[in-house]
């Protein structure tokens, strides 16, 4: 028994790979034993919901975590090898140039338009409201960073007194051209659901997910939230899922209740890592330098969404 508890509890905190790690671990287990086991864990990291789709390409909305997009976004292009746009809509808080660290990539693009301080989403809506972004200029001010061949990326504007200038046509032309040149587009929002980046993104995107920290205040929180605004806008719930976010593995809820109060909307689990923490604070991009559960996690995740099957 105590065995058995130290192989969980190993595979509970350990970043090495999952299925390496969990064969080594479980070696000379009866085949019965083992298989129930391993029920366990993939459990946390599968999906639970009911519509089994194939997603080949469109827009994902993330609400309310810029961490968890940023991080979603390089899975899903360097694991996956999708051509993936990231966009930070998050007109209050923008975070997706924090998590990538990508200042040092986004000083050539601005220092070539001349555009007096003005950069990544703001400079992009203020070239669309004027009618000047051709695909040569919009492909030039994608920020790429060094080292990722699939993702690309439009950073938020941290100037809070530009909210006001945003316009809402120039958000749905901005999607509509990333939908065109990208297989998929992941859109980083804020969770105030009166914003109005927020709600378009929700409206227009194929799918819905909603990170979330495994506690009943938190889930029951963005419960309500999502509750509103499919019943205010009449959206379609069933592209709506919800994600067990950086918290750890041992202090979740069960599946099970997490099933049940989801609508069985529950997709999967990406645990805490104190990596992420550290990079977090060190201001390194931690997506570059993922633990193999956190990607063994997200790929799980992006499976579970129709990415990657046939």
């Amino acid at each position: 028994m105590k065995d058995l508890e130290l192989i969980i509890n190993y595979l509970n905190n350990t970043d090495e790979d999952f299925d390496e790690t969990f064969e080594f671990l479980t070696k000379g287990m009866k085949s019965e034993d083992q298989s129930k086991l391993k029920r366990h864990f993939i459990n946390r990291f599968s999906n639970f919901c009911s519509d089994k789709k194939i997603f080949q390409g469109g827009i994902v909305a993330v609400f309310g975590n810029g961490e968890f997009a940023t991080e979603l976004a390089y899975v899903l292009a360097e694991s996956f090898k999708k051509e993936t746009l990231l966009i930070d809509v998050d007109r209050l808080n923008p975070t997706v140039d924090f998590s990538l660290n990508i200042y040092h990539e986004d000083q050539k693009y601005s220092k070539n338009l001349e555009a007096k301080g003005v950069k990544g989403l703001s400079l992009i809506i203020d070239l669309i409201n004027k009618n000047m972004l051709n695909t040569q200029l919009f492909s030039e001010l994608l920020v790429k960073k060094n080292h990722t061949k699939y993702l690309s990326c439009i950073h938020g504007d941290h100037d809070i007194e530009n909210f006001e200038y945003y316009t809402n046509s120039s958000l749905v032309k901005l999607m509509d051209i990333s939908r065109e040149r990208f297989n998929y587009t992941i859109l980083s929002c804020n969770d105030f659901i009166y914003d109005a980046y927020t709600y378009l993104a929700i409206q227009k995107a194929d799918r819905v997910l909603v990170p979330f920290q495994n506690n009943l205040l938190a889930l029951h929180r963005v419960m309500k939230y999502m509750s509103f605004l499919i019943k205010q806008h009449e959206l379609d719930q069933k592209k709506f899922y919800f994600i067990d976010f950086n918290t750890y593995q041992e202090v979740t809820l069960e599946v099970s209740d997490l099933k049940r109060i989801t609508n069985s909307r529950y997709l999967g689990v990406v645990t805490r890592s104190q990596k992420r923490d550290e990079f977090r604070n060190l201001k390194r991009a931690y997506p570059l330098k993922m633990s193999k559960k956190n990607k063994y996690e997200y790929k799980h995740i992006l499976t579970g969404l129709g990415i990657g099957r046939s």
